[in-house]
Formats: C-alpha cells, structure tokens, sequence
C-alpha cells in the first residue's frame, strides 16, 4: 500500500480543517499516517475520519518515527515523493508554491491557513464534512460536576487561552465582562479531561467570547445555542479583513469576530 506522511502535528483547529486533505490522499488509496502531539493522543477516539487515516502520537513508538522525525527538520515545503513516501507538509503550506502566489494578494492567516488546501490541489468548500464528533456523554456530565455547573445555570463561557500546550501557549490580552445573570464559566486545562469535552457547555452557553483557536472548528459541527463573540489573537492592529475574511470564507454559522 502507498504511504502519505501528513506533518501538521500541532494546532486542533488546522488538524480538524485539514481531515479533508487526509481523506483526500486516503481515498486514493494511501495509507495516510498523522503523528499528533500528545495533548491530541486521543483525537482518534474523538473524532471519526476515513478509516485509512491514523493518528500516532509523535512520542510514541510507529513505524514511520524515523522518517517523520528526519522530513520535519526539512525545508521541503511542497507535496513531495519522498523515497517510497508521499511527504505533505501541511504546517509549512505558506512557504508552497502554492502559500507564496497567495502571500502576494492575501494577508498572513489567510496564506497561512488556506494554503494547506492549495498546495493539495484541493479547495476549502465543506472542511467540516470530512469528520464526526465522537461525543462522550458521560465526561461531559462529569466535567459539569467538577465546574459546579447545574442544570438550570444560564452560562457565560469564556476562553481566552490559545496554542498547543506545552509548546506553545498565549492568552488574550483583553478583559472580558460576565452579565450578572449568567454564570461565568472560564475555559481551563483540566487533567483528564479534553476540549471535546467541553461540548455540552458549548451548546448550551448563553454567551461564548473565546479567543480565536480551535474552538471556531468545533462549533461548526455543533448545535449552538448563541452566537460567538471570537476575538482576534492580540493584533488588533491588523485590518478586520486580514484577521477574518479567511474565517468567514470557512464558516457556515454566523459568528461576531471581533478584532
């Protein structure tokens, strides 16, 4: 069987955007291998995608270690053939052939984000389609317990966390204010528990204000009970569509992005 070697081991947001490109290569015939980082190990149990597509965790032990750990110290930045591999190095698709036409027309996020799908000779038309949510029930109710959350609580959540924990972790510079009729619910690191396991408070939050992250990805498969505030990650400085035109082209639900 031939081999896809997908890099894009960081980031949820652009691992849940990019199944597309993974069931893309899967259903010619790849066997398409994904190393995640170890907060993501078990995002083959979160989420269902095409059954050639796998998930090793990059600390693990798998049959292509060698190989990924050499190709990501690479400036290879182009779909490449690589021995007896297909190389895709989604996390440099701005420095494709593809990312640098754009970065000629189009702001940094854009380029950055979308050219994962040009440099696949592929388009961003129904990202979402590509997987199902494998919801647990029962640690969405156990983290309610651990929150203090009840049934009749009217729910402000709030994220202003962003990155790939350990690597790389920033949070939003702006202070956000919770209405005295809703219960303030802070996103958190919670050992044991995952950002799947926040959906339950997602949809019923009566009021969202995140930061933009991984969390615009989610809602997209989810039945919302508000619309999200999504904050710009601490540039403001940058012009509304630079920061957003990309996320509107992506999104299928109506957000207030705010810069």
């Amino acid at each position: 069987m031939k081999t896809c070697l997908i890099e894009q081991s960081c980031g949820l947001g652009d691992i849940l955007m990019s199944t597309k490109m993974g069931t893309h290569y899967a259903s010619q015939g790849y066997r398409v291998v994904w190393p995640v980082e170890p907060i993501y190990r078990n995002l083959a149990k979160n989420i269902t995608v095409h059954p050639g597509i796998e998930f090793p965790c990059v600390h693990d032990t798998y049959d292509l270690k060698m190989q990924y750990e050499k190709l990501k110290r690479t400036q290879i930045s182009n779909v490449t053939e690589v021995d007896d591999l297909l190389y895709v190095p989604l996390r440099r698709g701005i420095f494709s052939d593809f990312g640098v036409e754009m970065r000629k027309t189009f702001g940094h996020d854009e380029s950055n984000m979308l050219s994962k799908f040009g440099m696949c000779g592929i388009d961003y038309d129904d990202w979402q389609t590509y997987f199902t949510i494998n919801r647990n029930k029962e640690k969405e109710q156990q983290l309610h317990d651990l929150l203090g959350i009840s049934a009749n609580d009217k729910i402000h959540l709030v994220n202003n966390r962003f990155g790939t924990p350990p690597t790389w972790e920033e949070h939003l510079q702006k202070n956000i204010e919770t209405p005295s009729h809703l219960k303030r619910v802070q996103m958190t690191i919670l050992n044991g528990y995952d950002v799947f396991d926040w959906i339950d408070i997602f949809e019923r939050a009566e009021q969202i204000d995140t930061v933009s992250t991984s969390t615009f990805y989610i809602f997209e498969k989810l039945n919302m009970s508000c619309v999200p505030n999504i904050y710009s990650r601490n540039v403001g400085d940058r012009s509304y569509e630079d920061n957003w035109g990309w996320m509107e082209k992506l999104a299928l639900k109506k957000y207030n992005f705010i810069n």
